[in-house]
């Protein structure tokens, strides 16, 4: 299992070797087609995976994985973790691009969190071999402070739209949904790409560029 912390610690604020990229057209005109994010591990090392419950009576069931990109595929990308292939499958807004991770060393911090009835909450960050964030995706509850990469996001809803708020450097900004938006927050220069929100539910990618 990984010692990693969570969220990750960037090591330096430079940019990541390998870089997901976002064609914005693409994904504005297909966002709400597309609907949700999801991501699961197949063939994970035992050592990978752990379960972890909480106070408030939430579960959550984690996987970090560090290995070399062998191949991007269409809905998945296939890593050697040293002893065995793993399989890395993915639902991401369309216009998100992984193929400059082919042949990379990346690690996978995955937690699938269950609050309540219904559906989990899927947060995934993928990190270059130096520990710095490639791209951030969440899925189900809006994420708290802690969870947020230094990040503060918010919703704001009302009876015609709902968006969603972010600090950045300059101030806040705030995306309709389905939107995107480039920023700057800590000294990183980042997309989000914003794919669904409601009261307490949303989907987003975030792309460091």
């Amino acid at each position: 299992m990984s010692t990693r912390s969570y969220p990750p610690t960037e090591l330096d604020p430079a940019p990541p070797a390998a870089l997901a990229s976002l064609d914005s057209g693409t994904f504005q005109h297909q966002a709400r087609a597309d609907g949700m994010i999801f991501f699961c591990v197949e063939n994970a090392p035992r050592r990978a995976c752990g379960t972890h419950a909480h106070a408030d009576g939430s579960l959550t069931f984690q996987t970090s994985l560090c290995g070399r990109v062998k191949s991007v595929e269409r809905d998945a990308l296939v890593l050697d973790v040293g002893e065995q292939e793993t399989r890395v499958r993915h639902h991401l807004p369309s216009g998100i691009t992984l193929d400059s991770l082919a042949d990379h060393v990346v690690s996978l911090e995955l937690r699938q969190i269950y609050r309540s009835r219904g559906r989990a909450t899927i947060d995934a960050v993928l990190s270059d071999a130096e520990g710095r964030m490639i791209f951030w995706v969440r899925d189900g509850h809006v994420p708290t402070d802690r969870e947020a990469h230094g990040l503060s996001l918010r919703l704001t809803v009302d009876p015609q739209e709902t968006r969603l708020a972010v600090r950045a450097d300059t101030g806040i900004l705030s995306l309709p949904c389905p939107g995107t938006r480039d920023f700057n927050a800590g000294g990183r220069d980042l997309t989000l790409a914003l794919v669904r929100a409601g009261a307490d539910d949303v989907s987003f990618a975030l792309l460091r560029r």
